[in-house]
């Protein structure tokens, strides 16, 4: 879980951050070391959409008020949570127009950040993107983080799937046009492949973590390599 911390107070940036460190270590809950700021400009300047699941952001930000930030961070994400930490309640009520997660009082405690937590893993999950398509005349929802891999052959495309398998009368083009251009390779004319059951690339072919190999075409090789590699440092930088 990637988390930022914007805080002016390098005090009070280090408390939240032992507060964070503490429950991790407590509950067990993989978490990423947080990024802080202490700035909300510079915080605006690192945030992408879906970088951070939580941001811990004080209300007063040198010059700047922390419910602007908020506010321009919705503007660019809707799914963010965001919690506020200030040393008065009185711009709680403001949090709700922004929906905040929750809103602490300084300084905070162990029971504040269990509640941020709880309050955290009971939000709906999200709903996970799939392809729509038609086999056997029967519409199916097709998880797009299942599809290992994507064979066309004689005008029929057979998506390899880590449950099942299903034939479709529809293109290859046509299918990628509906799948991330980000998470799909086309290492062949034949073949599409989800990059993150990719293991590694060489002379064989796509080796993939299941242990088939597909074949890598002779021409475009090193276009296919960078492809590969490009989405490998955009995984390493979420």
């Amino acid at each position: 879980m990637h988390i930022a911390i914007c805080e002016d107070s390098s005090m009070d940036m280090q408390h939240l951050r032992r507060m964070i460190a503490d429950y991790e270590k407590k509950h067990g809950e993989p978490l990423s070391s947080p990024d802080c700021f202490s700035t909300g400009d510079a915080l605006l300047a690192a945030f992408q959409p879906g970088k951070y699941h939580l941001i811990f952001l004080d209300n007063y930000i040198g010059e700047m008020m922390g419910m602007d930030v908020a506010r321009a961070i919705r503007e660019r994400d809707a799914k963010t949570a965001i919690v506020f930490v200030t040393m008065s309640p009185d711009f709680a009520v403001d949090g709700f127009s922004i929906h905040a997660l929750h809103y602490l009082l300084k300084p905070v405690s162990e029971t504040d950040i269990e509640e941020v937590f709880h309050r955290l893993h009971a939000l709906p999950a999200p709903k996970q993107p799939s392809l729509s398509v038609i086999s056997n005349r029967i519409t199916t929802e097709v998880p797009i983080d299942s599809i290992r891999y994507i064979e066309v052959y004689t005008k029929v495309c057979t998506i390899y799937c880590t449950q099942q398998e299903l034939k479709v009368y529809t293109g290859i083009e046509k299918l990628l046009e509906k799948l991330p251009e980000k998470s799909f390779l086309r290492p062949h004319r034949s073949y599409a492949v989800n990059m993150n059951f990719i293991q590694n690339l060489d002379a064989e072919g796509v080796h993939l973590r299941t242990g088939e190999v597909l074949p890598l075409r002779k021409n475009g090789r090193t276009e296919v390599r960078h492809q590969y590699m490009e989405y490998l440092l955009s995984q390493d930088s979420e």
